[in-house]
């Protein structure tokens, strides 16, 4: 016996930290970075897991896996009503703590596997339960965007208190995302301008609202093909991002050089403090430049998205 699942990274394209505060936020899915499940059986008296973090038996995962550990075991004992014995294999091109949904996409990648593996049938709802009971464990109470960002195939909008929907893409160019090698402090981020704005209301509610008008004003631009606009719009997300103190020293460097060198935009992605940004350009040509400079100047990893697949 043996199966495959399959999810992938995701990021959020603008809209973070305004999102909390009920404005719309747009993620996209990031499908040239991958997660590869594989399950096989074996005549061994433990299941064993393969991973970048760990390889052993699945009864010995560590304390900081215990996401992972318990997603597994829970399926184990929904599905697994022989105790058949296997060997779970995990590879992931998702850095952790970047803003891109490493571990929910791990865990979409381990649940598809897994239902093929026992041969039961996974609805789309109860891959994202499942999803969100592992994200759950792992970040506290999950809000839900990553188990669905991770398992889609379109971009979405959020937007707090709705279901998210899908939305018009016709655009062209490419996004260069950039590692900045610096894990991101979502959490750290978030409570920073909580307080922030309970200190000063009407500064920081002005940096909130602003994202959410850039968010609608990126929706407009995506659809209409203007990656002019787009590339104005994330320098001002990214402006309006810093004024709430959740850029980087890091970032900043990073989204100077990709503007001095081909984006039309740059702006962070995710919770800030770390993590990666993403610029956007016109041309294949112009991304494998700006990626090789962006190597060369401390990004330690890039990747290229063609935006013309989510046309």
């Amino acid at each position: 016996m043996n199966a495959i699942g399959r999810s992938h990274a995701k990021l959020i394209l603008i809209g973070e930290h305004s999102v909390v505060y009920g404005y719309p936020a747009i993620t996209i899915p990031i499908t040239s970075i991958p997660v590869i499940v594989k399950m096989e059986s074996i005549k061994t008296e433990e299941s064993i897991i393969e991973s970048r973090f760990f390889t052993g038996k699945i009864i010995d995962i560590p304390e900081h896996l215990k996401g992972i550990e318990k997603l597994i075991t829970n399926l184990d004992k929904k599905l697994n009503t022989k105790n058949i014995k296997y060997s779970i294999r995990i590879k992931s091109d998702v850095p952790i703590e970047r803003g891109l949904g490493s571990s929910a996409a791990a865990s979409a990648a381990i649940i598809r596997c897994f239902y093929q593996f026992f041969q039961k049938r996974l609805t789309k709802t109860l891959l994202i339960e499942e999803i969100n009971v592992s994200e759950s464990i792992i970040h506290g109470q999950a809000s839900g965007v990553d188990a669905v960002s991770v398992t889609a195939n379109a971009p979405l909008c959020f937007k707090k208190g709705e279901s998210p929907v899908n939305i018009d893409m016709n655009i062209t160019g490419y996004l260069v995302i950039a590692d900045s090698g610096i894990r991101g402090k979502t959490g750290e981020a978030v409570a920073d301008v909580k307080q922030s704005l309970k200190d000063n209301p009407e500064q920081y509610s002005q940096y909130l609202k602003n994202l959410g008008e850039l968010t609608t004003e990126a929706n407009t631009a995506l659809a209409v093909n203007d990656l002019t606009t787009l590339g104005k719009i994330f320098n001002n997300a990214q402006l309006n991002l810093s004024k709430l103190g959740v850029s980087s020293n890091e970032i900043d460097k990073l989204i100077e050089i990709a503007n001095n060198n081909g984006s039309l935009g740059t702006k962070l992605t995710g919770g800030g403090r770390g993590g990666c940004i993403i610029a956007v350009v016109e041309s294949k040509i112009k991304a494998q430049l700006l990626s090789e400079i962006l190597e060369n100047n401390s990004a330690i990893k890039t990747w290229i998205q063609p935006l013309n697949v989510y046309n």
